[in-house]
């Protein structure tokens, strides 16, 4: 799960850049967190909360954020309980998988490795920024 680590990493962002949806430089909640950012793509989460910056400004600031997630996230990341086990059953019964994110190339490169999940999907992974509509579009 790597949302608590992008919770951190928002929350600080925000407080030293205020947002139109949260300008008092408060930390945000997780309510905020789950109505604004979570499972969203950069493009949409920083346009929503910089909408008067220009794309430029913000695709620095999502790089910068994306960043200090993976500086983060290498070491602090786990599987979920039961996907070790999900995996097993996924591969006795010769089920195909893929694995689909928004996540950047490097942060889904870096999370697949530090769970030892890389050889496991291969070259299966689907990411959001390079299909036509990121996920959870349909």
């Amino acid at each position: 799960d790597s949302d608590p680590v992008h919770f951190e990493c928002f929350q600080e962002l925000i407080m030293k850049v205020p947002s139109v949806k949260n300008p008092s430089r408060k930390p945000i909640d997780h309510d905020f967190f789950r109505k604004h950012i979570a499972g969203g793509s950069n493009p949409i989460i920083f346009n929503n909360l910089y909408p008067d910056l220009s794309e430029e400004e913000r695709e620095r600031m999502w790089t910068e954020k994306e960043k200090e997630y993976r500086r983060r996230a290498i070491t602090s990341l786990r599987r979920l309980n039961g996907l070790s086990e999900l995996m097993s059953q996924i591969d006795a019964e010769k089920i195909p998988k893929i694995a689909v994110t928004n996540a950047p190339r490097e942060n889904a490169d870096m999370m697949l490795k530090a769970l030892q999940l890389d050889v496991w999907f291969k070259e299966l992974v689907v990411l959001g920024g390079e299909c036509e509509h990121a996920k959870p579009h349909p």
